[in-house]
């Protein structure tokens, strides 16, 4: 899993929004843009979840649960379905400027 969600996030343009579950915890994570989209949908839709930085991956991650997944799909197209999780689509443009002061915020919380 550990390579798959680096690649996904090193190829993501971040029109997806790649997301993870972990059956341990029933929690879904999102890691990078990913992270970044869904962390601005969850505050423009008043959806709850946790966000940290990863120092495993060198990245942000956001955590939350099955209501907010649900929701995010409601939000988004959903493109495919995978063992490895979901692959949303949300098209909106990430601003770059504010994604790197959300990251260094996030590194240094």
């Amino acid at each position: 899993m550990d390579e798959i969600i680096v690649l996904n996030e090193c190829r993501n343009d971040g029109t997806h929004i790649y997301l993870y579950e972990d059956h341990r915890t029933d929690l879904w994570s999102a890691y990078g843009y990913s992270a970044y989209k869904v962390n601005t949908l969850a505050v423009d839709n008043h959806l709850p979840l946790l966000k940290s930085f990863s120092k495993e991956y060198q990245m942000p991650l956001v955590m939350f649960d099955k209501k907010t997944c649900e929701a995010l799909q409601q939000l988004c197209r959903h493109e495919n379905t995978t063992s490895q999780g979901l692959c949303l689509v949300q098209t909106e443009p990430i601003d770059d400027e504010s994604y790197y002061l959300w990251v260094n915020h996030l590194r240094t919380y």
